[in-house]
């Protein structure tokens, strides 16, 4: 019911909505156990007995084994996850109902088969909101329901209440009961980071002094919607940005048209005397409390929480745009408290920044929210076109998300029938370690049975490995690891049980250093003497290159930046990463300097006197842009204050723009590439394509047409 009661009681503020529930995906333990890792088992079977032997590296003559340590009981299920994720996939309805933040709807839903029920509400109180002296109160609540029929798709619906006091108002209290939404939204991942989907919502608003709805005012959005979880790329970073473009086609001014008629009228000349009527218009009181809009609205949003244990921080930016698809014209008269869009410009937009936090208790699938959003505009003045957005109002809420047909767990398989009685054969349980720390383990080494053939094994992470059954007698093996000498074993196998085996290994020496060998050539591939290189990293030198255009030196582990300036020649940077007891080749081929100086950096751009020529329609370099590359490189390398550079690729709008916009992007691609593959370090270069998208020149001439297939280097970063 819509209209303008007497009663001065405030109704209960419910809201109904329709989505799916949200299932806490829990990843289980690890289970262990590659092809020759010890059975976790193994331990108890030596130490209770039959044949179990442990073997002397020297002589390999058995020896009892000790009992081994009593294994802690197992944790909490819970605690094997991060503590992030004890929270991250848990799906709850925003406060009308989606899955979603406070107000942003979220490309995603909870598990196929799952439901949600929520509870929110929202108040505020504020003095000389739309009139001057004005006490105003509003009250607003939302019962909703949700549901996720299929992995991708998601129903809601609802139902709202609202009544608000002014007492400005005639009548000082006004109530609306019984406006139903409902909507579907469909979702898809292209990617394990992002989710990228779109919903559709229809809104069902009373007629005033009714409980029925009104159909001339029923209004609809649609909305275009994008999810990135970061937690996917970096499970240390628990945090998701959501994204939201749409449309409200809001026709909920239809509502009071009749009634606007009959008092005068309001944006039309029904009287034909040349003027806009405006006696009939609502105050802005009845049209804030009614919630009636004559304009559309274009709507962005940005949403970001984080999901911690326990609690998820949530931060939101919301902007409504009016459009005014109804074509109304709005009354400007003096003296009043009403203005128009055309007037207010940007202090009309509806925006508003909205914080917030959703508690999730121990108990599953609860969830409790508490915001509060600050209206950044569109309350002060009020316009005709509009309904006023609230100064701030405070956000509350609760939801629970459920499955009403759970999944059994699957029976376990019947347990296998009792081993025969025969005795098994006899195999080893090795133990690998540094001789030098008799307990630390060494993972990843291999073990080679000699004369059998058998396939070898790996150690696991602590060092141990099992083989397969063997014959009774000598076995020898060999055990390899990086960074060890190899190591030989014999083992006196009995016929049966189980032998331990303990197998040291000495540490290899470890190199500290590693080699850098370089060669210098000129432009024709010709070696070039007396070159000085500046070799700068974790160790510094100055080496000249012998006749042969070489040197070689021995350097520290790391990585390296090599400078050439010469006489002659445009400056040559490379990076190299050095390792241990490795030598590492670098090739620096020289470029001759041009006479004239074809690049010039300005403080945002580098500024380039040619273009940079490409196969037609490819983005294949043509080799006359070679020199002119190199200039940039040389620039970059004698400017590292530059700490990025954006290479833009831009084309006329001929053709296909898809196509346009792809082959701009590859020819920035192939741009950068070049840079890379002559010394320039990855971290200092990006590629953007734009297509026709930013021209320089109108298209219509062969010569606009020229000027704007071009690239482009921008300086976005710098010292």
């Amino acid at each position: 019911m819509r209209g303008f009661p007497r009663s001065a009681v405030f109704p209960t503020c419910l809201a109904l909505l329709v989505t799916p529930g949200a299932v806490l995906a829990q990843g289980a333990a690890d289970k262990g156990g590659a092809s020759g890792q010890v059975d976790p088992e193994y331990d108890n079977e030596v130490a209770a007995g039959s044949n179990a032997v442990n073997a002397d590296p020297a002589t390999q003559t058995p020896v009892p084994t000790p009992a081994p340590a009593e294994a802690p009981p197992p944790e909490d299920e819970r605690r094997k996850l991060h503590t992030w994720e004890w929270g991250a996939y848990r799906h709850h309805p925003n406060l009308t109902g989606t899955t979603g933040l406070l107000h942003m709807p979220e490309a995603g839903s909870g598990d196929a088969g799952t439901f949600a029920l929520g509870l929110h509400g929202s108040w505020f109180t504020y003095s000389d909101y739309l009139v001057y002296g004005d006490e105003a109160t509003r009250l607003w609540g939302d019962l909703n329901l949700r549901v996720t029929p299929l992995d991708f798709l998601e129903i809601f619906g609802g139902i709202k209440a609202q009544s608000m006091s002014n007492n400005k108002g005639n009548p000082d209290l006004f109530q609306s009961l019984g406006d139903v939404d409902l909507g579907v939204k469909g979702y898809w991942s292209p990617a394990g980071f992002v989710t990228i989907g779109g919903d559709f919502v229809v809104s069902f608003i009373n007629s005033t002094g009714s409980v029925s709805p009104s159909f001339e005012g029923t209004s609809f959005g649609l909305d275009l919607l994008t999810s990135f979880d970061f937690a996917e790329i970096n499970e240390n970073a628990p945090i998701r940005v959501h994204l939201q473009v749409g449309y409200y086609f809001d026709r909920s001014a239809n509502v009071i048209k009749d009634f606007e008629k009959d008092t005068g009228g309001c944006g039309t000349d029904s009287d034909n005397d040349g003027y806009v009527d405006y006696e009939g218009c609502l105050t802005p009181v009845e049209r804030t409390a009614l919630n009636v809009n004559r304009n559309d609205l274009f709507r962005i949003g940005l949403g970001v929480d984080m999901a911690l244990p326990y609690v998820t921080p949530i931060i939101e930016y919301g902007l409504g745009i009016p459009i005014n698809r109804q074509d109304f014209t709005c009354p400007l008269v003096p003296d009043s408290y009403d203005s128009c869009m055309d007037t207010e410009g940007a202090s009309g937009l509806l925006q508003q920044l909205t914080l917030g936090v959703r508690v999730l208790p121990p108990i599953e699938s609860l969830a409790l929210d508490v915001g509060v959003d600050i209206g950044l505009a569109g309350y002060a003045p009020t316009v005709h076109e509009m309904a006023a957005q609230a100064p701030y109002q405070i956000l509350f809420g609760a939801s629970y998300s459920f499955d009403p047909f759970p999944k059994e767990p699957p029976l376990p398989p019947p347990p296998l029938p009792p081993p025969a009685p025969a005795a098994p054969p006899a195999e080893l349980a090795g133990f690998v370690h540094d001789q030098a720390s008799t307990g630390k383990p060494v993972a990843g080494a291999v073990v080679q049975y000699v004369g059998h053939e058998l396939n070898p094994q790996v150690s696991d992470k602590d060092g141990r490995f099992r083989s397969y059954p063997l014959p009774a007698g000598k076995v020898a093996l060999t055990v390899t690891a990086g960074g060890f000498e190899d190591g030989s074993f014999t083992v006196e196998v009995p016929a049966s049980g189980l032998v331990a085996v303990d197998c040291p290994l000495v540490a290899a020496p470890v190199p500290e250093t590693g080699k850098l060998a370089v060669r210098v050539t000129d432009p024709g591939g010709a070696p070039l003497a007396g070159m000085t290189v500046e070799v700068t990293g974790p160790t510094q030198a100055s080496p000249v290159t012998g006749a042969d255009g070489r040197f070689e030196i021995e350097v520290k582990e790391g990585g390296y930046t090599l400078t050439v300036d010469t006489a002659g020649y445009l400056r040559r940077q490379e990076t190299v990463t050095t390792r241990l007891g490795a030598t590492s080749q670098v090739e620096i081929s020289l470029s001759a300097k041009p006479a004239t100086d074809l690049v010039v950096l300005q403080k945002k751009r580098i500024i380039i006197k040619q273009a940079v020529h490409f196969e037609t329609n490819s983005d294949k370099i043509k080799p006359e842009s070679f020199k002119l590359l190199d200039q940039v490189a040389a620039l970059m390398a004698g400017h590292p204050e530059v700490k990025l550079v954006e290479i833009q690729g831009h084309t006329d709008d001929r053709g296909n723009r898809v196509h346009n916009v792809d082959l701009s992007k590859r020819r920035a691609e192939a741009v950068r590439d070049y840079l890379l593959g002559v010394g320039m370090a990855s971290s200092r270069l990006t590629a953007v394509g734009f297509g026709p998208d930013k021209p320089l020149a109108p298209n219509i001439t062969p010569n606009g047409r020229n000027q704007n297939r071009r690239v482009e280097f921008h300086v976005k970063e710098r010292e």
